[in-house]
């Protein structure tokens, strides 16, 4: 064997040495830590691995849970309607005026359809795919101001505003804040054709709006504990404005803004028989 070749075995013969030694001490003591870490911070990065560990298996024990659990098909879920008492033709036929031809018509929502006819011959002058109920009332304004009269009803919550060519005004359905069972009553008090309306709600209560859905500053509500039997009515006596509300066991005197009632009388009086000199 040359010189060389002995050479070479000795280095390799040297190498296998320094890997055997190294496999020892791995195998006893582990994989040397380069990281430069401290002990306390591998013991923190150890006990962090292992809190993941744990996490990981909880969650996958929780989703075998769930699963388990779950049924084999999902039950249909079927809508659920609510059970409301409609005032008496809530739906109309209501009677509306024409401003282009001065004559009568009726307003009328029936299967899902919103017609207008003339009153005297019952001709159909048109028709509009319309979803829910009317509130029992219908009424005419002059929302422009310019002697052109629309047709004002409310369905829900919704305050609709319709055209004589059966035609939604620009701005309209506006939302009201609570579901209406009867209205509205619409009112000018200045003469302006400023409208105000009143509605008696489906959770007894009586509010006011203006026809952009808003409620004065200064109404304060009417909420009494009786039911209340329909809108109230409107009276003016020696420069003041009252409300008379009829309700199942009494009747009830309101200032113009409500609030509380300003007198109470036992059963059902005629407005005109009440004495308003508060």
């Amino acid at each position: 064997m040359s010189k060389k070749s002995i050479i070479v075995l000795s280095i390799l013969l040297s190498v296998m040495a320094l890997v055997a030694g190294f496999m020892v001490y791995v195998l006893y003591n582990g994989l040397p830590d380069f990281s430069g870490l401290t002990p306390e911070e591998k013991a923190a990065r150890a006990e962090m691995k292992a809190a993941m560990r744990r996490e990981a298996e909880l969650e996958k024990a929780e989703a075998a849970l769930q699963e388990a659990s779950r049924p084999s098909e999902e039950p249909a879920l079927e809508p659920v309607e609510e059970a409301v008492e409609l005032p008496e033709g809530s739906d109309g036929p209501f009677e509306v005026k024409n401003c282009a031809t001065g004559k009568m018509n009726s307003l009328l929502l029936s299967d899902g359809n919103l017609t207008l006819t003339e009153t005297a011959t019952d001709a159909l002058l048109w028709s509009r795919p319309f979803t829910g109920h009317l509130a029992g009332k219908a009424v005419t304004v002059d929302y422009f101001a310019n002697g052109k009269l629309q047709f004002l009803f409310i369905s829900g919550n919704s305050l609709h505003l319709y055209d004589r060519l059966g035609r939604e005004v620009e701005g309209f359905p506006v939302t009201l804040k609570k579901t209406v069972f009867l209205g509205p009553a619409i009112y000018d008090f200045a003469g302006q054709r400023r409208y105000n309306i009143m509605v008696l709600n489906r959770d007894n209560t009586v509010d006011m709006y203006n026809l952009k859905g808003e409620v004065p500053s200064s109404w304060k509500g009417i909420a009494p504990k009786e039911k209340i039997l329909g809108l109230p009515d409107y009276r003016e006596v020696a420069g003041r404005s009252y409300w008379i509300l009829h309700t199942e066991t009494n009747t009830q005197v309101y200032g113009f803004y409500a609030g509380e009632p300003l007198k109470v009388l036992d059963g059902n009086v005629e407005a005109d028989k009440i004495n308003l000199n508060l």
